[in-house]
Order: C-alpha cells, then sequence, then structure tokens
C-alpha cells in the first residue's frame, strides 16, 4: 500500500525496518517526496501488535529514526551518481 502510494505521488521508498521504540515494537519505513532542494522526508509508522499507520515529515517527528532518512537519501544519491 505504501508503495503505491508513493508511486502515485512521484515518492521514494528510501528503507523500512522493524525496531524496538521506548519498549513497543513497529514497522518504520522513511520515505522521500520531491528532489533536490525541495525534497522532504517521511516517516511512517505502524506498531507490530496492529494500530493504525502514523505519517509525519521527519523533521517533525520524535521517532529515533527519523534521523536517519535524510543522510540515507544521501547516500542513495551518491550511489546513483557513482552508477
Amino acid at each position: 500500500v505504501v508503495g503505491g502510494a508513493l508511486e502515485a505521488v512521484g515518492g521514494t521508498l528510501l528503507f523500512k525496518m522493524c525496531v524496538d521504540n521506548a519498549g513497543e515494537t513497529e514497522h518504520v519505513a522513511a520515505a522521500c517526496i520531491g528532489d533536490a532542494g525541495n525534497r522532504q522526508f517521511l516517516l511512517l509508522t505502524l506498531p507490530t501488535a496492529g494500530g493504525a499507520l502514523k505519517v509525519e515529515t521527519a523533521a517533525r517527528s520524535t521517532n529515533p529514526v527519523a534521523g536517519i532518512a535524510a543522510a540515507y537519501a544521501g547516500l542513495m544519491d551518491a550511489f546513483k551518481a557513482a552508477a
């Protein structure tokens, strides 16, 4: 579902993982929308026990994983340039 939604708006899934956040296990994905200076990073979280999908900007997120979204995107940019 996330992949289809990102594709519809021209976004890119950066990574997804399962992490423990303050004693709660959750699925976390980072995505970006836009390019160059207009790129916005999103963090999507879903508790493994079930619940609502939360989507927020990485800049406003308090989730510890949010801090690596921009760094990961920069790494992907470097890989594309080297290829």
